[in-house]
């Protein structure tokens, strides 16, 4: 796309009765003239192509209170890596927080009203873990909604502190916290 003129830009901005003067109108060109280059760039970016066709079955479930330290994990799975992923993250167990959609893995945001919702599609924050070689084996517990962030409301209880099981680990991520501490992601 070629650069709007200086000429050209308080045109547009008399089309829209505001005064726009050369000064203004030089910054204006500036400004977007840098967007236009971010968007190129942002073209330019590899797509992150549709997973359906390549994604195998997804292995999810419960934990067992037994095996879930803290209860800082809601849903154990096993989602792997694309196929053709660049490996940077390869033999990496990932634990991603309930409130980002994994696709064929329930995201409850650690509340009753979600708890059977499964998203289809994953965020582009899991699709590009995935891509990189990561493997999606956990989604830890918060607080309902992630709010207020103490670690207490959601609706599969309180997240105990690994360290001392009389606090919570705290904060809307205390799941998270907990699992990383426990060695479980």
């Amino acid at each position: 796309m070629d650069d709007l003129t200086n000429e050209e830009i308080i045109a547009l901005g008399r089309n829209i009765n505001v005064d726009i003067n050369k000064k203004e109108a030089e910054h204006l060109s500036q400004i977007v003239r840098k967007k236009i280059e971010d968007l190129e760039k942002i073209e330019d970016l590899e797509k992150i192509e549709d997973l359906e066709e390549n994604r195998p079955s997804v292995e999810w479930g419960r934990p067992e209170k037994t095996e879930n330290q803290n209860n800082s994990i809601i849903t154990d799975c096993m989602v792997p890596p694309t196929t053709d992923c660049t490996k940077d993250l390869y033999d990496v167990n990932i634990g991603i927080k309930d409130n980002i959609a994994v696709a064929d893995v329930p995201l409850t945001c650690a509340s009753k009203v979600m708890s059977n919702y499964v998203p289809s599609n994953d965020a582009t924050l899991v699709s590009r873990l995935r891509k990189s070689g990561a493997t999606i084996t956990a989604k830890t517990n918060l607080d309902e909604f992630a709010n207020p962030g103490h670690g207490i409301n959601g609706w599969n209880g309180e997240i105990s502190n690994p360290y001392h099981s009389d606090y919570t680990s705290g904060g809307s991520s205390g799941g998270s916290a907990a699992a990383v501490a426990n060695g479980l992601v």
